[in-house]
């Protein structure tokens, strides 16, 4: 809850839950997408974070690493935040995976350094392998919607 309310989410953890358990029961297939590194973060709050993906039984999940944009308050605002921007160079600012597979390296905050949250990204990966997350949602494509994969020449 910290990290949401940090972020002006304006909803709460157990909203999520019922909404996630309201959906599948619709038949739909849940995707939950998380990001690390938000200012104020720690290992607790990221632990929170698997831990509800645990309790909630989501279909599918994907993390995400902070990446403060310019524009965006916390970049132009980092001590306000406990910020330390660490790269100036925008060819860093990747949002999804990145060269390395683990997200932008742009910042450390008070709590944690950029290379503990590339750390945490790490074990969060090897969390959501084992778990068998990849895939589902095609899974649910092919099978519950009886999508088809093209063939060659299928597209004119």
């Amino acid at each position: 809850q910290k990290i949401l309310d940090m972020m002006k989410k304006q909803n709460t953890v157990e909203n999520n839950y019922r909404a996630i358990k309201i959906a599948q029961e619709a038949g739909l297939v849940v995707i939950g997408y998380f990001m690390i590194g938000f200012p104020g973060e720690t290992i607790d709050t990221i632990n929170e974070s698997i831990e509800f993906i645990k309790k909630s039984k989501i279909d599918q999940a994907q993390f995400y690493t902070f990446v403060p944009l310019p524009g965006c308050d916390v970049y132009k605002n980092p001590k306000q935040y406990g910020v330390k921007i660490i790269s100036s160079n925008f060819s860093d600012y990747y949002l999804v995976t990145g060269r390395d597979g683990l997200g932008g390296k742009t910042v450390e905050t008070s709590a944690m350094g950029a290379d503990e949250l590339q750390n945490q990204m790490k074990r969060i990966r090897q969390f959501l392998k084992e778990r068998g997350f990849r895939g589902k949602t095609q899974d649910y494509y092919k099978e519950k919607l009886q999508y088809k994969e093209l063939e060659k020449g299928d597209i004119k």
